[in-house]
């Protein structure tokens, strides 16, 4: 294990230990027409989803509360240094100073993207130095950020498949999904997701991913009830 990923584990282990309140942050987005997702079709059918009109992007910026496995969204039709502040002002109102609370040690983890290195978030990051340490991430690192399994988890099973009538539509399901996610046992709902993507036991079995621009590979499977089927697989987009 590199130098990065041993310094991971310590923070997951302190998290745990409820020494430190230890919150992953990214960015993701989402599109007012459908990601076309892998799911169990007869051979030789096509999943078709009408898409009318101009697709609207939808910008998702969010922080996972490692321990509680609670995930945070700031819902944005712009991705900038300006919404990822507006993000950072969410964390103050959950995990920031308030008088007569003791306040344990938060650490934020980030990569080195743009909207978190650029002037002004370095400007708000410093004036939360104080209470609020960041743990920078080093390049080309996603599977250190483990808000990276949420965002796939709420794309694959509740976005995808779906045209959304405009982007306050699409605002609208992101919330509805976040509050689900954050609702559900966490250990039922990783193994449900590990079920649904390894082992392949649902008829609805869903993926993320949009129809242009990617590979489409086939995978071969068995669904519930024996029946034998397909599944039409997106490699990923984030």
């Amino acid at each position: 294990m590199d130098r990065a990923g041993l310094r991971r584990k310590l923070l997951t282990a302190q998290a745990e230990a409820g020494d430190i309140v230890l919150l992953f942050g990214d960015e993701s987005e989402a599109l007012t027409h459908p990601y076309l997702a892998h799911v169990w079709a007869k051979k030789g059918a096509d999943l078709r989803i009408p898409a009318p009109g101009q697709a609207a992007k939808g910008a998702m910026l969010g922080v996972l509360d490692w321990a509680r496995r609670e995930l945070i969204v700031h819902t944005s039709r712009t991705k900038r240094s300006s919404d990822f502040i507006a993000l950072l002002e969410e964390i103050d109102r959950r995990y920031g100073p308030k008088l007569g609370r003791m306040l344990k040690p938060i650490v934020l983890v980030l990569d080195n993207g743009p909207i978190h290195t650029s002037k002004a978030t370095r400007a708000a990051l410093a004036e939360r130095a104080h209470w609020l340490r960041v743990e920078w991430l080093p390049k080309y690192a996603p599977e250190l950020n483990d808000i990276e399994g949420l965002w796939r988890d709420l794309k694959r099973h509740h976005l995808a498949h779906q045209t959304f009538a405009g982007p306050d539509d699409l605002d609208q399901a992101i919330h509805d999904a976040v509050r689900t996610l954050n609702t559900e046992p966490h250990a039922i709902r990783w193994l449900t997701v590990w079920m649904r993507d390894v082992l392949g036991t649902s008829d609805h079995l869903e993926g993320f991913g949009q129809s242009a621009r990617i590979e489409r590979r086939i995978v071969t499977g068995v669904g519930t009830g024996g029946r034998r089927a397909q599944a039409f697989v997106h490699d990923p987009l984030r």
